[in-house]
């Protein structure tokens, strides 16, 4: 069965969650500043959630996203 993109954007999102917050501190992101740039790459992902490739891992694609929001 498929799962819908919402369920399966949520999943990805739970399993993902601390590993994106880890990464914008460890890139230098202001401590200020973390939440609202998670927040701003979540919102992002899931606006361009049809253009990941699901052949591939969402970490490095969610990484790049939160990267160019920083």
């Amino acid at each position: 069965s498929v799962i819908p993109s919402n369920e399966l954007f949520e999943l990805l999102i739970r399993e993902h969650s601390r590993m994106l917050a880890a990464y914008l501190r460890a890139a230098g992101c202001q401590p200020g500043l973390i939440d609202d740039v998670w927040q701003e790459t979540m919102i992002v992902a899931w606006r361009k959630l049809d253009e990941f490739d699901r052949s591939k891992s969402f970490g490095p694609w969610l990484r790049g996203i939160a990267t160019r929001t920083m």
